[in-house]
């Protein structure tokens, strides 16, 4: 799952992505991840909640030393190989479990890349030449796009599919090359945790065609009813903020498809998020609010 946001949002995004020490010292040893890995109905393999996860909790906290700094197709199916090679049992089984989605042109010419010789004049055994492009092609489609053209691939993380009406919100440290993942909402157990592969503050069409590269159209609420779950969530925390008993029957919020109406959901959210950074007591520039301001 590359993820496109991160590569978008250039040297804004940078201050956000490149958490401190002290900021995430609380999830340095995290080992307790609330899910399972079971079939998803026509979604192939997915992550269910073993149990309920509560707003702001840690779902996943990821580590990874697979990455891969963009230098040309012969360069970078070589690194694959070397990355997978020096991986143990256990984690090349995960890499191999992925999935892969690619365009024949690019399929042909990573095949033709590994039948041809190394750059160091070694060949790569015949038997493992098609394993190896099904790694590359699996590192293309689950890689996470980092600053300044290099690429990870997080073998937990990449077990999350996409919703553009994601449950689970995720943060990547390029220091450390480590990925974590926070609910966005209350999560109920065997409720698929999603991430969103794309930036979420588009029209549907654009969404659509944005993931067009994975090899899927996305079917969740928000694309096929234009219904905005996590909005509704929001409006549940002010209404305790405030005291007041929140409207468990309320329907999430139904957003149209254009422009103005992605502009009036994203003013709504900072409202919202601001109300309750000050019903918290805590002033605007508060750095924490100031994140989720900037992906409401």
């Amino acid at each position: 799952m590359s993820n496109a946001a991160a590569s978008e949002g250039g040297d804004f995004l940078s201050d956000f992505t490149l958490s401190d020490d002290s900021e995430m010292s609380d999830i340095s040893n995290f080992s307790d991840y609330p899910f399972e890995i079971r079939p998803s109905d026509g979604r192939g393999m997915g992550a269910f909640a073993t149990r309920d996860v509560a707003p702001g909790e840690i779902v996943l906290v990821d580590y990874t030393s697979l990455c891969l700094v963009d230098s040309g197709l012969i360069k970078d199916c070589e690194h694959i190989v070397d990355l997978y090679e020096s991986l143990y049992p256990d984690e090349q089984e995960k890499w191999e479990a992925l999935a892969a989605t690619a365009n024949e042109r690019h399929t042909t010419a990573t095949r033709w890349v590994y039948s041809r010789p190394r750059s160091d004049g070694t060949s790569y055994p015949k038997e493992k030449q098609e394993k190896y492009t099904m790694l590359k092609l699996q590192f293309n489609c689950n890689g996470f796009d980092m600053l300044k053209g290099r690429s990870a691939l997080f073998l937990d993380a990449s077990r999350f599919n996409h919703s553009c009406d994601p449950n689970l919100w995720y943060d990547v440290d390029t220091r450390d090359n480590r990925w974590v993942g926070r609910a966005t909402r209350k999560i109920s157990e065997g409720e698929e945790i999603c991430v969103s592969y794309i930036p979420e503050n588009r029209t549907r069409d654009v969404r659509q065609n944005s993931l067009k590269g994975w090899g899927f159209s996305c079917a969740c609420p928000r694309c096929s009813e234009g219904i905005d779950t996590y909005s509704a969530s929001l409006e549940t925390a002010r209404d305790i903020a405030n005291r007041v008993e929140p409207d468990r029957g309320r329907s999430p919020p139904v957003y149209g498809n254009t422009t103005d109406d992605i502009g009036k959901r994203i003013d709504r959210h900072i409202e919202i998020l601001r109300d309750l950074s000050q019903k918290q007591g805590r002033p605007n520039d508060d750095k924490s609010i100031q994140k989720e301001l900037v992906f409401a």
